[in-house]
């Protein structure tokens, strides 16, 4: 592993061959979709109390020259930051405020933007940006435009310095009143919130809490189940408002739910097929949520063990689970014949404005 260490105005090399120049001729390689072979991550990953580093992961050999910005319209490529033929690397002293984005050149001949899908957010794990997916046809959805998360309640002073950095106009809350009440977002002055809500008494923490001590294995199992039913058949209107705000386009926009799993899966999954993701792409992004929450949950079955209950049952109601989203589009399948159709004609859907917007 390198390390890259920031210094007044640019980026120094450390030890690095292929430094920085300004004369440097500016580098014309073929856009791809390069970056679903590198990982990027900012670390410390707890937010901003420290300088940042970004670390680079690199899933295919080669020789890649690194060029950096705050968005990706503004990347300089007539400064590289950074050269190596390593599978890892790391830049480093970062503003803590603010995010960057990077465009990575691998052999010279093919090139693509790259940041990190989790946002540093110290009140919120499972904020995740959306772009760079890819769809079926090639194409990539915009970074720094559709962002996914659990609730903003617990949001630090910095957190919310940080958010309003993204650029970030409207918040779309699928809670209930009673959850909003609770637990309300704490956003920075001036961002419009659009309340979508979607009861999820069904799963409520009360029905769950007595399933738990009634030790109803099968029915915590399989609960998730009928609630993913229910988003197909019962809240179509809810999730046709969201996609129909999408529409608007007055964005960055951030969805979500409380912990970011089940309403805001589904939302997910209706805008990557209206987009034009393919199936295994869907489930991807979906159940990338228990990789965010793994602690979370962790730490909520340990708590549970110790109040004298089995924890492990709760496992099926906290994860994200393919059963339960299969389930869900085998039910769109069987009465609309594709999602396509489900999204076009159940819910008035205008893909191609979506995807006009969200795609490059």
């Amino acid at each position: 592993m390198r390390k890259l260490l920031k210094g007044t105005g640019w980026i120094l090399l450390v030890g690095l061959a292929g430094g920085c120049s300004k004369d440097e001729e500016p580098v014309v390689p073929e856009e791809t979709n390069l970056q679903q072979y590198v990982v990027v991550t900012r670390e410390p990953d707890g937010g901003a109390k420290a300088a940042p580093e970004y670390h680079f992961a690199f899933q295919v050999d080669g020789s890649w020259s690194i060029y950096q910005g705050e968005t990706p319209g503004t990347i300089d490529m007539t400064v590289r930051i950074a050269f190596t033929s390593e599978r890892e690397l790391t830049l480093g002293g970062y503003e803590s405020s603010k995010r960057y984005f990077f465009r990575v050149v691998r052999n010279g001949a093919e090139t693509a933007v790259v940041s990190e899908v989790q946002m540093p957010f110290e009140g919120q794990r499972n904020f995740r940006d959306l772009g760079g997916t890819v769809m079926a046809d090639g194409r990539k959805i915009r970074w720094g435009m559709l962002y996914r998360s659990g609730d903003l309640s617990r949001f630090t002073s910095a957190d919310k310095a940080y958010f309003q950095g993204l650029g970030i106009r409207t918040v779309i809350d699928f809670r209930s009143d009673e959850e909003v009440s609770g637990a309300p977002d704490k956003l920075p002055e001036g961002i419009e919130v659009i309340p979508l809500a979607i009861d999820d008494s069904l799963a409520s923490r009360e029905r769950i809490l007595d399933l738990l001590k009634r030790g109803d294995a099968e029915a915590l199992d399989t609960l998730l189940d009928q609630v993913y039913l229910d988003f197909v058949r019962l809240y179509h209107d809810q999730f046709s408002l969201f996609l129909q705000q999408l529409e608007e386009g007055d964005g960055p926009f951030v969805f979500h739910c409380t912990q970011g799993k089940d309403r805001t899966g589904w939302a997910t999954t209706l805008l990557l097929g209206a987009l034009g993701a393919d199936k295994g792409t869907i489930f991807e992004n979906y159940l990338a949520t228990n990789r965010y929450l793994r602690n979370d949950i962790e730490k909520t079955i340990q708590m549970v063990n110790l109040a004298g209950l089995d924890g492990e049952l709760l496992r099926p109601v906290l994860e994200a689970d393919s059963t339960s989203l299969a389930r869900a589009l085998e039910e769109v399948e069987a009465h609309y014949g594709s999602l396509q159709n489900y999204l076009q004609q159940q819910m008035g859907v205008d893909v191609k404005r979506l995807q006009s917007l969200y795609l490059e």
